[in-house]
């Protein structure tokens, strides 16, 4: 039941912009309830983020396309390339962690200014009054959590 979600989904960059722009405007329209929309959209972007995280469903769907012989290759309307990714564990090196733990130090630096920054104060170096930084932007959002 819950794979039919999924069998009338846009195949073309053409028709995910039409999707997009057409629930948009129901939306809009004001014939649903916005809060509810915005749990189900939640909803269904943890289940999406879920399933394309899971390691066995990876790995079905890299098995899937190495019966592929080429790169690139489609399915249906879809152009579909092969790409790999290294990653290199630089842990074991002494200097690597040094220059880690520096980098931890500057950005503890930088977060400990910017909360000074928040409100006027004297440099103590200084002695000169740094001005509060008036430059704020506010964005509003909604956290939204399931129940069990």
């Amino acid at each position: 039941m819950e794979l039919r979600l999924f069998y009338k989904t846009p195949e073309t960059q053409t028709q995910i912009d039409l999707m997009v722009q057409n629930t948009k405007d129901k939306i809009l329209s004001g014939n649903y309830n916005p809060l509810d929309l915005e749990i189900q959209l939640k909803a269904m972007e943890e289940v999406l983020k879920r399933l394309r995280g899971d390691s066995d469903i990876k790995e079905y769907v890299i098995t899937e396309a190495e019966r592929y012989p080429e790169k690139t290759f489609k399915v249906g309307s879809v152009t579909i390339t092969k790409s790999s990714r290294k990653s290199y564990d630089y842990s074991q090196d002494d200097e690597w962690k040094q220059l880690k733990a520096i980098e931890a130090d500057k950005v503890n630096d930088r977060k400990v200014r910017e909360k000074k920054l928040r409100d006027s104060f004297v440099d103590s170096d200084s002695g000169e009054i740094v001005e509060a930084i008036s430059a704020v932007k506010s964005t509003s959002f909604l956290t939204i959590k399931f129940d069990k």
